[in-house]
């Protein structure tokens, strides 16, 4: 497919591209990026930035290994305070209530006013592992960690910081749950 890169008048020394976007040439790509990066005076971090951020959705599981926090509280307090995401945006990534994710903050700041330990791990939870509502915040977690990673309980409790006999409960009651809905 043929696509032609031309420059339009009166826009700055922008380029526009005509062909579709599963097309776009590599050179192609870095010029509109270096127009935008001049045209806007971005520095090249905080483009850097803003692609790291958009295109990872997962949680560090550092953040859960706490002894005040909820898993939710955990979760909201990483998502507003460390990726800078409004309460709304959150609560559509979490397919919760705003006001659920704004109260659920408020108590994590109470309880927890320093930052949470985010510490560079080859095990992240994808976001998308929140979003089913028939689930607790810690059911998905736990499910997660010991189908994806074949964890022991005893393993994903010390991960979670909770107790062997919190994290097999959280487990068995997951396990009901997929039982009945199956």
């Amino acid at each position: 497919m043929e696509h032609k890169t031309t420059k339009k008048e009166g826009d700055a020394g922008g380029f526009a591209t005509q062909s579709s976007p599963e097309s776009l040439s590599h050179d192609t790509i870095k010029l509109l990026l270096k127009d935008i990066i001049q045209k806007y005076n971005i520095s090249h971090e905080d483009l850097s930035e803003a692609f790291s951020q958009e295109s990872s959705n997962d949680i560090p599981i550092s953040i859960f290994n706490n002894e005040t926090l909820s898993a939710l509280e955990a979760i909201t307090k990483y998502l507003h305070e460390d990726r800078k995401l409004k309460f709304s945006h959150i609560a559509s990534l979490l397919n919760r209530d705003a006001r659920t994710i704004w109260s659920s903050y408020q108590a994590a700041k109470k309880k927890h006013p320093l930052g949470l330990p985010v510490k560079h791990s080859d095990m992240k939870i994808p976001l998308h592992q929140f979003t089913d509502r028939s689930l607790s915040i810690l059911e998905s977690l736990v499910s997660y960690l010991k189908e994806n990673f074949s964890l022991s309980l005893h393993d994903i409790a010390s991960l979670l910081n909770r107790d062997d006999r919190t994290i097999w409960t959280v487990y068995n009651r997951y396990k009901k749950k997929v039982m009945t809905h199956a």
